[in-house]
């Protein structure tokens, strides 16, 4: 859409509140609309559309023509009295009717009706004093978001109703299709509207009112921050809507109400389990019966941090007693770091114990190392340490499917020799051979023929980069062909993977594809 500016006179055309200006989309029209035509207004009018592709221009000229200051036309026409005037014609004697034809309405009476010009009394000759204009509200600094609209307002009263002017780092504000002003007359407020706040919107604005008693001017600079998200940040809900949703305390009155509410239980029974003073052998001020207050001691470790040795993938807990007053602050360290609160790690001080825990779920390799419980309060504080072993659990499971002990059923016993012989067969239906040939065999048993027993190794398809989140499974695959059977290692940023029940590899004979199973992805 094009840019329109308003010339008059081949000067850009002053914003006002009598000027306004609109692009109608439908129509293609754009309008200027002058409100109270003047005299003065009377010129040669030149409206511009420019864009990226060029301008164009088209010009007016208007005149406007001045009327009497005072309306002496009157408000009803002559011509309507002409049927009320009585004829002057002699009419003689046996012309005269029995009727009355006098009209019903007295002239005089319609004189009264005239409107004449009204007298201006002393109280109202005083209220045409003029002055001149005066800002009661002046202009205020505006900090605008790109794109939202700019409404610069300030209060100027004068008599006669001044004329407003709008200056733009000391230069006329061209009149366009985004500016908009007005002039509310009851309250005494001009307002400056700016739609779609843009950058170069930025600048000092300035308002000049005037009339013939002298002029005024106020001004306010407006900066439009061009890095502020077009977010609408204001609640959907004002926070004044859940002020009747607040639950409003009952009022004390003298009613009593029918329900017992006196308590199942008496309270003196509870009394014994209020918060007393804790006393102290060294604080007996008074004797054995003194209330004195235990005083403030350092951390003392009393049962220390254990070593502790546990395969990967169990919970490991770690538990010290400590006891100090006030309570401590407990710190837990790994390898001289603090160790930070997860998912996976927790602790917590159990007061009727003394007890503090460190409990890890799911222990890893890298939880192996030297843990650290550090006790402190405003008297002192204590430490103890001990060592985590983390048992890597091997990556292949070498359990068999089926137990061996489901076999002993099926083994074939020889029979114990004695006199007596039962009738019955006792020999087992399926001979023990059968079951031989149902063993798994290693890889290298099974039939390779004789040109392929030693072939180089060859990486049919290599491996792929993966991409996965945080938690869920990865699975590498490459196929590589080798006789005899090559031995893989895995390597991560030239390190060998350790073992681990996350991890876990094999290798397909038949398709020749070795494969490498991460369960779980984690950051490190």
């Amino acid at each position: 859409m094009p840019n329109f500016t308003w010339f008059k006179d081949n000067a850009p055309l002053v914003a006002s509140s009598r000027f306004t200006t609109y692009y109608h989309i439908p129509s293609k029209l754009v309008v200027l609309q002058i409100n109270d035509a003047r005299p003065d207004d009377t010129g040669e009018y030149t409206v511009r559309a420019d864009n990226k592709s060029g301008d164009v221009t088209t010009t007016a000229k208007l005149d406007i023509t001045s009327l009497p200051s005072v309306r002496d036309q009157p408000f009803i026409s002559t011509d309507k009295f002409r049927l009320l005037e009585q004829p002057n014609q002699p009419r003689s004697i046996d012309d005269i009717s029995g009727v009355d034809e006098r009209p019903l309405v007295d002239f005089t009476k319609l004189q009264q009706l005239e409107i004449k010009p009204a007298r201006l009394t002393e109280a109202e000759q005083g209220d045409t004093e003029q002055f001149k204009p005066t800002v009661i509200i002046p202009l205020r600094n505006i900090e605008a978001i790109e794109n939202q609209p700019v409404v610069l307002s300030a209060q100027i009263e004068g008599k006669p109703q001044p004329q407003f002017s709008w200056f733009k780092d000391d230069q006329p504000l061209a009149e366009g299709n985004r500016f908009a002003t007005q002039y509310d007359i009851p309250s005494k407020t001009i307002f400056l509207t700016i739609a779609g706040a843009r950058e170069d919107d930025s600048g000092t604005y300035r308002l000049v009112a005037q009339n013939p008693s002298g002029q005024e001017e106020t001004s306010c600079d407006v900066k439009v921050d061009v890095n502020q998200p077009n977010i609408d940040q204001r609640s959907f809900v004002p926070q004044k809507a859940f002020d009747k949703l607040e639950k409003q305390l009952p009022r004390p009155n003298n009613v009593i109400s029918g329900v017992d509410q006196s308590s199942f239980f008496n309270q003196d029974l509870f009394r014994p389990f209020d918060e007393r003073h804790i006393k102290h052998p060294s604080a007996i001020v008074g004797g054995e019966d003194s209330d004195a207050a235990m005083p403030i001691s350092a951390p003392r470790v009393l049962t220390p941090l254990r070593p502790l040795s546990t395969p990967e993938g169990e919970a490991v807990l770690l538990t010290a007693q400590v006891e100090g007053y006030p309570l401590p602050q407990f710190t837990w360290i790994h390898d001289n770091q603090p160790i930070m609160a997860s998912n996976r790690v927790t602790s917590h001080y159990d007061m009727l114990t003394k007890r503090c825990y460190l409990q890890i779920i799911d222990s890893r390799p890298s939880d192996a190392g030297t843990y650290e419980l550090i006790a402190e309060n405003p008297a002192g504080q204590d430490r103890t340490r001990t060592e985590l072993t983390i048992v890597p659990v091997s990556k292949i499971d070498q359990t068999g499917y089926v137990p061996y002990d489901k076999f002993s059923t099926l083994e074939f016993k020889p029979r114990i020799p004695n006199e007596l012989r039962s009738g019955v067969d006792a020999s087992p239906f399926v001979s023990g051979e059968i079951f031989r040939l149902l063993e798994a065999k290693p890889v290298n048993e099974y039939f390779i023929p004789e040109d392929e027993q030693k072939v180089s190794i060859d990486v049919l398809v290599p491996l792929k980069p993966a991409i996965a989140q945080e938690g869920q499974p990865v699975m590498l695959t490459t196929k590589i062909r080798g006789r005899p059977t090559p031995q893989f290692t895995w390597l991560r940023n030239n390190q060998p993977i350790l073992e681990s029940n996350r991890v876990q590899t094999y290798y397909d004979f038949p398709s020749e594809t070795l494969v490498l199973e991460i369960s779980e992805i984690l950051p490190h």
